[in-house]
Protein backbone atom coordinates (compact mmCIF):
# COMPACT_ATOMS: atom_id res chain seq x y z
CA UNK A 1 0.00 0.00 0.00
CA UNK A 2 1.27 3.48 -0.88
CA UNK A 3 1.54 5.71 2.20
CA UNK A 4 -1.25 8.34 2.05
CA UNK A 5 1.31 11.17 2.14
CA UNK A 6 2.56 10.06 -1.29
CA UNK A 7 -0.86 9.32 -2.82
CA UNK A 8 -1.94 11.27 -5.87
CA UNK A 9 -5.36 11.91 -4.29
CA UNK A 10 -3.76 13.71 -1.33
CA UNK A 11 -1.76 16.12 -3.52
CA UNK A 12 -4.67 18.48 -4.34
CA UNK A 13 -5.54 18.82 -0.65
CA UNK A 14 -1.95 19.66 0.20
CA UNK A 15 -1.72 22.09 -2.72
CA UNK A 16 -4.93 24.00 -1.98
CA UNK A 17 -4.27 24.41 1.72
CA UNK A 18 -0.68 25.38 1.01
CA UNK A 19 -1.85 28.08 -1.42
CA UNK A 20 -4.08 29.44 1.36
CA UNK A 21 -0.99 30.04 3.48
CA UNK A 22 -1.35 27.05 5.78
CA UNK A 23 1.64 25.24 7.25
CA UNK A 24 1.48 21.46 7.03
CA UNK A 25 2.60 18.81 9.48
CA UNK A 26 1.90 15.24 8.48
CA UNK A 27 2.95 11.86 9.78
CA UNK A 28 2.06 8.24 9.04
CA UNK A 29 1.59 6.40 12.32
CA UNK A 30 1.76 2.62 12.48
CA UNK A 31 -0.99 1.13 14.61
CA UNK A 32 1.54 -0.99 16.48
CA UNK A 33 3.50 2.14 17.44
CA UNK A 34 0.46 3.79 18.97
CA UNK A 35 -2.29 2.57 21.26
CA UNK A 36 -4.29 0.32 18.89
CA UNK A 37 -4.16 -3.43 18.33
CA UNK A 38 -4.17 -3.52 14.54
CA UNK A 39 -1.06 -2.72 12.51
CA UNK A 40 -2.89 -0.48 10.01
CA UNK A 41 -1.18 2.77 9.00
CA UNK A 42 -2.97 6.02 9.78
CA UNK A 43 -2.30 9.45 8.36
CA UNK A 44 -2.23 12.31 10.82
CA UNK A 45 -2.38 15.75 9.24
CA UNK A 46 -2.49 19.17 10.88
CA UNK A 47 -2.81 22.37 8.88
CA UNK A 48 -2.13 25.62 10.70
CA UNK A 49 -2.28 29.25 9.68
CA UNK A 50 1.04 31.06 9.67
CA UNK A 51 -0.03 32.95 12.81
CA UNK A 52 0.04 29.75 14.88
CA UNK A 53 3.15 28.05 16.22
CA UNK A 54 4.10 25.08 14.04
CA UNK A 55 3.22 21.66 15.49
CA UNK A 56 5.67 18.94 14.54
CA UNK A 57 3.74 15.66 14.55
CA UNK A 58 6.99 13.71 14.88
CA UNK A 59 7.11 14.88 18.51
CA UNK A 60 3.58 13.66 19.33
CA UNK A 61 3.43 10.55 21.52
CA UNK A 62 0.42 8.29 22.30
CA UNK A 63 -1.56 9.17 25.42
CA UNK A 64 -2.18 5.57 26.41
CA UNK A 65 -0.13 2.42 26.04
CA UNK A 66 -1.08 -0.27 23.58
CA UNK A 67 -2.78 -3.28 25.19
CA UNK A 68 -0.60 -6.36 24.93
CA UNK A 69 -3.49 -8.83 24.90
CA UNK A 70 -7.11 -8.86 23.79
CA UNK A 71 -8.07 -9.73 27.38
CA UNK A 72 -7.04 -6.22 28.48
CA UNK A 73 -9.71 -4.56 26.34
CA UNK A 74 -12.60 -7.04 26.63
CA UNK A 75 -15.22 -6.66 29.33
CA UNK A 76 -15.60 -9.43 31.85
CA UNK A 77 -19.07 -11.00 31.57
CA UNK A 78 -20.30 -13.35 34.28
CA UNK A 79 -21.73 -16.70 33.20
CA UNK A 80 -25.20 -15.76 34.54
CA UNK A 81 -25.32 -12.46 32.63
CA UNK A 82 -28.37 -11.50 30.52
CA UNK A 83 -25.87 -10.97 27.68
CA UNK A 84 -25.58 -14.72 27.15
CA UNK A 85 -28.43 -16.02 24.99
CA UNK A 86 -29.42 -19.37 23.57
CA UNK A 87 -28.75 -19.14 19.83
CA UNK A 88 -29.96 -22.59 18.85
CA UNK A 89 -32.56 -20.98 16.58
CA UNK A 90 -29.67 -19.90 14.32
CA UNK A 91 -28.53 -23.49 13.87
CA UNK A 92 -32.07 -24.47 12.83
CA UNK A 93 -32.09 -21.91 10.01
Amino acid sequence: MIPPVQCFSFSPIRSVLGSLGCNLSERVIEGNQSSVLEARKRLCVVYMTEALEFLDLESVEPLIRKPTTLREILESVSTDSEGWKDLNYLAKK
